[in-house]
């Protein structure tokens, strides 16, 4: 299973992933189908798609991936995660450990603090 987001809901993609038995998971595209039923969208895989979204799994699945697509984008804005100076594979490798363990230090700050959110300090 490959979770992607809306932007490759695409039935070329689907068709792709079906054919080496891969369940592409993507969020659908507001923009290709006016309304999201069943019903209305005519491509089976996109169809499949539609009603694995709506079940109890696919949501709490996409939800899942949500979630870890925010805690990368608060490693990548707050703690600098995307540094394109670093070559190599031991100095990104490097750089990602001290990013974790800045981040995980952070929360820990946080826990004894009694801090429950995730915001930067300079929202809170």
């Amino acid at each position: 299973m490959i979770l992607a987001d809306a932007a490759y809901d695409s039935t070329n993609l689907l068709e792709k992933a079906d054919s080496a038995n891969i369940h592409l998971v993507a969020d659908l595209n507001k923009r290709k189908a006016k309304e999201l039923s069943p019903d209305n969208i005519k491509h089976p895989l996109r169809k499949k798609n539609l009603i694995y979204l709506q079940g109890a799994l696919g949501s709490q699945t996409m939800r899942s991936r949500i979630e870890a697509e925010r805690f990368f984008a608060t490693l990548k804005v707050q703690y600098h995660l995307e540094n394109p100076r670093l070559f190599g594979y031991r100095r990104y490798r490097r750089h990602v450990m001290w990013v974790l363990f800045s981040y995980l230090c952070d929360r820990l700050i946080d826990q004894a603090h009694g801090i429950q959110t995730a915001k930067a300090p300079w929202n809170r």
